[in-house]
């Protein structure tokens, strides 16, 4: 899950691309109303590798623009879950990335 807060209403574009930049997904593309949000991040047909999630918002009143990126790490858990792992870099409440 990627989880974000809004504090006003917004053009709100949340988007994965690979390690050399290609876009793999966009996730959000829409106005969103003032609030918190979350996006469920299917991993499931992504290679293990790195991946950064860019949120990019612009105020439908202000024109007050946000842009903040987020390095994620996808490993294969052979070991405990046989499901896929998220490892974000470092902990930002920014955007919120669940395991």
């Amino acid at each position: 899950m990627i989880s974000y807060t809004l504090p006003f209403e917004s053009d709100v574009k949340l988007i994965v691309y690979n390690s050399i930049g290609e876009k793999v997904k966009v996730m959000v593309n829409a106005i969103q109303r003032r609030g918190y949000y979350k996006v469920t991040f299917d991993t499931k047909t992504l290679p293990d590798g790195i991946y950064f999630i860019t949120i990019k918002t612009i105020s439908t009143k202000s024109s007050q623009k946000f842009i903040n990126t987020k390095k994620i790490i996808l490993a294969l858990d052979k070991k405990e879950t046989n499901g896929i792992k998220i490892f974000p870099e470092k902990e930002d409440k920014t955007i919120g990335i669940e395991k």
